[in-house]
């Protein structure tokens, strides 16, 4: 599923591309501790997923955590990595852990 979502999804990028010289991202909704797949958006671009989203969807510049928990410094090592620069368009504001 991961996979359609992401072709899709590169569809509109690479239109919105034509139009408009702006990078393109997808915000991730995140896991919720002791959910299961069906439970949550189980096909969006979570970590697990990144390489699968990166390949079906190179038009999208990078994928981006919705991030609405305490550890978010773990979330950030998850979708810091090569070629996928780390940007949080949604946090949930007072008090984080961190690492």
């Amino acid at each position: 599923m991961a996979w359609y979502f992401a072709r899709f999804t590169n569809r509109v990028a690479e239109s919105g591309k034509a139009q408009y010289q702006l990078p393109m991202y997808v915000n991730a909704a995140l896991i919720r501790p002791g959910y299961l797949p069906g439970q949550y958006p189980s096909a969006g671009p979570l970590p697990h997923l990144i390489d699968i989203w990166r390949a079906a969807a190179p038009q999208v510049d990078f994928l981006a955590p919705d991030i609405y928990f305490p550890n978010v410094a773990e979330w950030c090592v998850k979708y810091h990595r090569s070629g996928n620069p780390l940007f949080i368009p949604e946090n949930r504001t007072g008090t984080i852990q961190r690492g």
